[in-house]
This record gives C-alpha cells, sequence and structure tokens, in this order.
C-alpha cells in the first residue's frame, strides 16, 4: 500500500505508519511505568467512572510530538487534548488530513488509577479513514501488539492464524492452519463491560436480564475496563467474543484493526436507519462487536440488538 496523505511526491505504507506508531508507544511506556501504583491522582470526566490523570496528558503530548514530527501534515485525533481536528462528541468528522492518528493514551484509566495492570497505550493510524495501522502496547505487561497492511503481531512476531479452534486443542493447532469444527458458546469467553451502572440506568432490568443469560451461556464473563486490551486479548486468541455501547472512535480503532488482520472479525453496529451518521467516522457507532479469528458466536450479537432496539 502505498498512498500520498500530503498531496506531494512523498508516499506512506502502512508498515512505515507501523514502526513509527510502535516508535511512539514504546518511548511513552517508561513514563507510565513510573507512574503505576504511585498514588496517581485522578479528575471524573463525564462520571465518577471516566476518569482522567495528568499523566493521561503527559503521554498524549509524548506520542503527538513523535507522530506529528514524523508526518507534519497528518491530523492528530486524541482522547484528552488534540493537535489539529478531533472527533466531535457527535462523531462527526471535522476537516482533516488524509493521514489521521487516532490515539488514547491511557486505555483503562480507572485500571491505571487503582493499580489494575490492565491499561495500554492505543494508536491507530487511518488514510482517508480507512485503518492501515494500529498498535496496542501494554507498558507493564511490556506486551506490544501492532498491525499493518501484511498482518498483525506481538512483539514483533506474527500472530498464527487459528480457524475454529477448540480450547483444547489450541497448544495442538495454533499456527497449524488447521480447520477444525466451532466451539461451543459454552466453552468460550467473553469479554464486556456491559452492564455498567450508566446502562443499568439506561436499560433498566434488561440489562439484568442479558446479564444473567451471557454469564450462563458462555464459560466466562469478564470485564476487563480496557476496551483495546480486550481486543487484542482476542486477538491472541486470548480471549473469544467482546462487545460494548458508547465508544469513541480512539477506544477502538486500534484494537479492531489488530483483529482483523489476525483474522477476527470487528463490527460497528449502527441502526437500520442511520441517515444520523452520514457525516459521521466509520468508526462512530452506538454499539460495537467483535470475534476472535475462527470464533462463532451469536448470543452476545443477539442481545446487543435486543439492547439498541429497546433504545431506539
Amino acid at each position: 500500500m502505498a498512498v500520498d496523505p500530503h498531496s506531494s511526491s512523498e508516499t506512506v505504507s502502512s508498515t512505515a505508519l507501523r514502526a513509527t506508531a510502535v516508535e511512539a508507544a514504546l518511548a511513552a511506556g517508561p513514563a507510565l511505568r513510573a507512574a503505576f501504583r504511585g498514588g496517581v491522582s485522578a479528575r471524573e470526566k463525564s462520571n465518577a467512572h471516566d476518569l482522567v490523570t495528568d499523566v493521561d496528558v503527559a503521554t498524549e503530548r509524548t506520542l503527538a510530538d513523535i507522530l506529528r514530527t514524523a508526518y507534519p501534515e497528518s491530523t492528530f485525533w486524541g482522547e484528552e487534548s488534540t493537535q489539529g481536528a478531533r472527533p466531535t462528541e457527535s462523531g462527526k468528522a471535522p476537516e482533516k488530513s488524509a493521514l489521521e492518528w487516532i490515539v488514547d493514551p491511557i486505555d483503562g484509566t480507572s485500571n491505571f488509577v487503582h493499580g489494575v495492570a490492565l491499561f495500554s497505550i492505543s494508536i491507530a493510524a487511518t488514510l482517508n479513514q480507512q485503518l492501515v495501522a494500529g498498535v496496542v502496547y501494554d507498558p507493564i505487561a511490556d506486551l506490544l501488539f501492532s498491525a499493518d497492511e501484511h498482518g498483525a503481531y506481538l512483539n514483533g512476531e506474527p500472530l498464527p492464524t487459528v480457524t475454529q479452534t477448540p480450547r483444547a486443542d489450541a497448544a495442538l493447532a495454533q499456527g497449524s492452519g488447521v480447520v477444525l469444527e466451532p466451539r461451543s458458546e459454552r466453552s468460550l469467553s467473553l469479554f464486556t463491560d456491559y452492564p455498567s451502572a450508566e446502562t443499568i440506568a439506561e436499560d433498566g432490568t434488561l440489562a439484568l436480564e442479558a446479564f444473567g443469560d451471557l454469564v450462563t451461556t458462555y464459560a466466562t464473563v469478564r470485564r476487563p475496563v480496557s476496551t483495546a486490551q480486550s481486543l487484542v486479548h482476542l486477538a491472541a486468541g486470548w480471549s473469544d467474543v467482546w462487545f460494548g455501547f458508547g465508544l469513541k472512535a480512539w477506544d477502538v480503532a486500534a484494537g479492531a484493526f489488530i483483529i482483523q488482520q489476525a483474522g477476527g472479525r470487528f463490527e460497528a453496529i449502527r441502526p437500520a436507519d442511520s441517515s444520523q451518521y452520514d457525516d459521521a467516522h466509520p468508526l462512530t457507532a452506538p454499539a460495537h462487536y467483535a470475534l476472535g479469528p475462527g470464533v462463532e458466536s451469536e448470543t452476545a450479537r443477539v442481545w446487543v440488538a435486543r439492547i439498541l432496539e429497546q433504545r431506539g
């Protein structure tokens, strides 16, 4: 892939964009490790579960400096601040350059603040609003997930592509290219932050009914409170199914591309009448859904549809 984002003779490849995003994430990692469990203070944004710290802001500044230095004409969209245009709360796309960086400096800030080692730096690159590179870096476990046009990687090594792999056979089938029968949902692991206090208030008893069905359908239901971490765990085959509501582009962009390049599926779910999203970024949607490589599962997807239908 060679695209001209600057309207000049300069071209950029998805591989080069991945390399720049990797450089930025690794440069920001040491400061996060040093601050973790160091008594970081947080401020509320939209509610008590939506937090921001000075570390978020400083990390985003570090990332912006590296990414914009490498590609001066690019647009930078960050969750905490901005250099250049960013998505509005409605998701409407602003004026922008062809090359855009979509960044969450700490995906999982609540975990970071509370000393839970499940958060990451998330960086995605888009060309003409199409995802072309992504990086999700866990600085505590030192796990670097990335993707470009050629595939998905963990710490620089290609993620194996597994198709319909039963958990008991996973060790034998990893990387073998063997196609096996679909696994039962009773053997699958679901990641979701639903329901939250806010969604229980919005969806009422339907939220509790959904949760009850999910925990009895799937082998495990986990609440990671980090969208990027959830998606890359699916990409690696460490979990199977994920869904979320009310997320922004910076929450899902990098993880979505990594899971797709690993052979999994990612879906931005919009209502049948989606005219309100005509001018929105392609990742903007009321709900998102993902499956790991080779995984088939309908129960969670059905519940997403039911919840959206009730919300109207």
